[in-house]
């Protein structure tokens, strides 16, 4: 009920702003239309191109921001002025025309404007709005996973197992407590054995009486000492999510359940708007707003380098005429930075000759997108291409066996950590990890038992720390950890949880268990510290912890063991 009212409000919010931008452009339009009447006059007495643009500048923008607040009839009318103006030589009866459209520009706007007085005026329609705050922001939170195994020092192991890695875990060892506890209180996720002592196919005969009382179905991972044909397509069967052969690898099984129980949540897409208009821009970014997506409007045009440096924008729209700097001017620029080639440019804008706009593109814009009374549309167009970027951009910023950032990315994020502190003075945390006696690994089990571990590692970090850690893969067995607004004292504390849930983990390859551990170096920002220095502090902690033993971590500063 909360929720909804909260939805209502922020609807009716949007709503009203919109109102107030529309009521604003329609009271812009006489003083624009005034303008235009000027430049008509001089065009009359001399004709002449710097006159000419500026006052197919004013139509553009009257038909463009008339069509994107539903203003249809003035649109179309400026949209007319705007067409005779370029495509028709001089004359007195273009010029005599062009009067003829603005004298009906004048009587349409007050229409309007008389429409809107007696409250008759219709209003544009509204997109759906993100139905919650939360399917906009990345959820944590894991709910508990029910284990249910008759053999109890397994079950006990493998529950121990998970929790290193932050999932709740209860243990069941027979099928009638299980039952009463999913009664009581359904888990998330079930992993449950196949065969049971009194009775080989106990685990799918509970579960299939289980599913006719619980209304909220869950996932089902079966454990199980066959790896046949016909063991797999009886769990099928029995509706089996995931069937792993004991001894489950706790890596394989740690990735699913991080599927199953993390909602897949985007955070919002960055989108940067640029606009001369004002009220068009407000409204569009209001539209995308509601929609859940995070809108920049640039209205300083030569602030654009900082906001794009400063922000991961996924899309920028523009608008293709603007009187300072143009669509295709401000297309170049970004097109001739390298860390910016792929970003997506649409042009939004009312402009339909299909000649200028594929001569336009052909300076780095993917797309037009017409200015419209349906935000929908608009809506979709960008969610397409801010989608395709974050695709692009993961597989370009992600290393390819853990999904962590890799070098380069990492480094970028250090780089962005050391600018925001060196702006707000807050501290941040560098730790580099490393994982100890990796070789050795390498050598006795095989390279196939090291991305074992290597995978291990990077599940425990990706689901202990914050969201708004930055996890990387630096090299081989080397990892970095960049914690914003965190002192070096609560790195460690941070790292020591780390470091005790590792070292309980298994592994298997081959029926042979065994453990790893990891060392790590803890540097806290300094004022004007650079990458070389806060690293090389780091770099010089994680070495003093390799030099006490391993299995510790250390602090940058006075490489003072304290752990």
């Amino acid at each position: 009920m909360i929720k909804q009212e909260f939805m209502q409000n922020t609807m009716n919010t949007a709503q009203d702003k919109i109102a107030r931008l529309r009521q604003r452009f329609l009271q812009r339009i006489p003083v624009m239309l005034d303008q235009a009447d000027g430049l008509l006059a001089k065009l009359v007495v001399e004709p002449n191109e710097v006159d000419s643009k500026q006052l197919h500048l004013l139509l553009h923008s009257i038909h463009g921001t008339s069509a994107s607040f539903g203003f249809t009839k003035i649109a179309s009318q400026a949209a007319e002025g705007e067409h005779l103006l370029v495509s028709h030589s001089v004359s007195d009866t273009k010029y005599a025309k062009l009067g003829e459209i603005m004298r009906q520009l004048y009587a349409l706007t007050e229409e309007q404007a008389e429409s809107a007085r007696r409250g008759a005026d219709s209003l544009v329609k509204f997109p759906i709005a993100a139905s919650t705050q939360e399917e906009v922001a990345i959820n944590r939170t894991i709910k508990p996973v029910y284990l249910c195994d008759d053999e109890c020092d397994q079950a006990e192991l493998l529950a121990t197992q998970l929790r290193c890695f932050g999932f709740i875990c209860y243990v069941f060892t027979n099928t009638a407590d299980f039952t009463k506890a999913v009664l009581s209180q359904p888990p998330s996720v079930v992993i449950m054995d196949v065969s049971f002592p009194d009775n080989a196919y106990g685990g799918p005969l509970a579960m299939s009486d289980l599913r006719s009382k619980v209304g909220t179905p869950f996932p089902v991972l079966y454990l199980s000492c066959h790896s046949h044909f016909h063991a797999r397509i009886n769990a099928i069967k029995a509706g089996c999510d995931g069937y792993y052969v004991k001894p489950a690898s706790t890596t394989d099984l740690v990735q699913e359940l991080h599927r199953l129980t993390q909602p897949s949540l985007k955070k919002p897409y960055q989108v940067l708007l640029i606009d001369d208009e004002p009220e068009v821009a407000q409204y569009n970014a209001e539209m995308l707003r509601m929609a859940g997506m995070e809108v920049h409007v640039l209205t300083q045009v030569p602030h654009l380098l900082n906001v794009l440096n400063t922000h991961p924008i996924d899309i920028v729209l523009m608008d293709f005429h603007m009187p300072d700097y143009s669509g295709e001017e401000l297309t170049k620029l970004i097109r001739q930075i390298p860390q910016h080639i792929g970003l997506p440019i649409a042009y939004l804008s009312s402009e339909t000759n299909k000649k200028t706009q594929f001569g336009a593109m052909s300076t780095g814009a993917e797309d037009f997108i017409i200015k419209q009374a349906d935000p929908q549309e608009l809506i979709n167009a960008v969610s397409i291409r801010a989608e395709r970027m974050r695709t692009l951009r993961a597989r370009m910023s992600q290393d390819s066996l853990t999904g962590l950032y890799n070098h380069s990315t990492t480094t970028h994020y250090l780089e962005s950590a050391i600018t925001e502190s060196n702006y707000s003075g807050i501290p941040f945390s560098l730790v580099m990890v490393d994982l100890d006696h990796f070789k050795n690994i390498n050598d006795t089990y095989g390279h196939v038992a090291g991305d074992q571990v290597i995978l291990g590692i990077s599940q425990l970090f990706s689901h202990r720390l914050r969201s708004t850690d930055i996890v990387g893969r630096y090299g081989g067995e080397e990892f970095a950890i960049i914690m914003p607004a965190t002192t070096k004292e609560q790195a460690a504390a941070v790292v020591e949880r780390l470091r005790q849930g590792f070292e309980k983990i298994h592994f298997s390859v081959n029926q042979t268990n065994f453990s790893n551990t990891f060392s790590a170096g803890i540097a806290s920002w300094h004022p004007g510290d650079k990458i070389e220095t806060i690293r090389e502090r780091a770099d010089q902690a994680l070495y003093s912890a390799k030099q006490h033993g391993r299995n510790r971590y250390c602090i940058a500063d006075d490489n003072k063991e304290v752990a």
